[in-house]
């Protein structure tokens, strides 16, 4: 097992190490809703030749975060993950921090598709689906291993949407339009990325559209909540 100590500082630097590590983009809300031919607004990016993004494994950690804890994580560090407020976060909160980050296996806050520092969909959709992996079956970082079911179809389809709606989700236009990012996600979601994966209709079925859907805010305390919340509280993503 891997020993943390959890200081303002030292997480700090192990987010700012996730953004740091650069890997090369791919150049390639209801529960159960089956996919649509929604299409997305005019500032989406068509994601047809987006390469299949892998997965790895998380463990799921009941009650190492409580239930405030899911909701001040997703307030903190769903806006922007690598935010030194959600570094202060994870400071504050070291075991909630520990499942956040991961141990043997990977955390839900991971390095994403495109280099950058995300709350994974992935990890969430697992824990919903009852995925189990062995730590010792974990590869490392730059192994080339796909793990499947639900964890990697909706680990793919993140970065599909992710892909697709980036531009919708950035600068000014998501300011003065919160809901842009998110109607941009549903209907890529639900439409040109619904058929990367056949596992995504079952997953959705479980409840996994939680896990991609909503705000920053929603998605960052629906995964956490799902990964390390209270055995009562996975994809916790209402509102109080």
């Amino acid at each position: 097992m891997v020993a943390f100590v959890f200081t303002c500082a030292a997480v700090a630097i192990a987010v700012r190490a996730l953004v740091a590590c650069s890997a090369a983009p791919s150049d390639a809300h209801d529960a159960g809703a089956p996919p649509s031919d929604a299409q997305p607004p005019s500032c989406a990016r068509d994601p047809a030749q987006l390469a299949r993004y892998g997965y790895r494994a998380t463990a799921r950690v009941a009650g190492a975060c409580s239930a405030q804890d899911t909701r001040d994580f997703g307030a903190a560090c769903g806006p922007d993950p690598s935010s030194t407020t959600c570094a202060k976060f994870l400071a504050k909160h070291p075991s909630c921090a520990r499942c956040i980050l991961g141990d043997v296996l990977a955390g839900p806050l991971r390095r994403d598709a495109f280099g950058r520092t995300e709350v994974s969909p992935g990890a969430c959709a697992q824990v919903l689906a009852g995925e189990v992996f062995d730590a010792a079956l974990d590869l490392p970082a730059d192994a080339d291993t796909t793990f499947g079911g639900c964890g990697a179809a909706l680990e793919d389809l993140g970065a599909c949407v992710t892909y697709a709606c980036g531009e919708c989700d950035a600068g000014e236009a998501s300011e003065a339009d919160p809901t842009s990012q998110t109607a941009c996600r549903e209907a890529a979601y639900r439409g040109p990325c619904a058929p990367r994966d056949p596992e995504a209709p079952r997953c959705d079925g479980l409840g996994a559209s939680a896990c991609i859907l909503g705000t920053r805010e929603e998605r960052a305390r629906a995964i956490a909540s799902a990964v390390c919340g209270p055995s009562d509280g996975a994809a916790d993503a209402g509102t109080d």
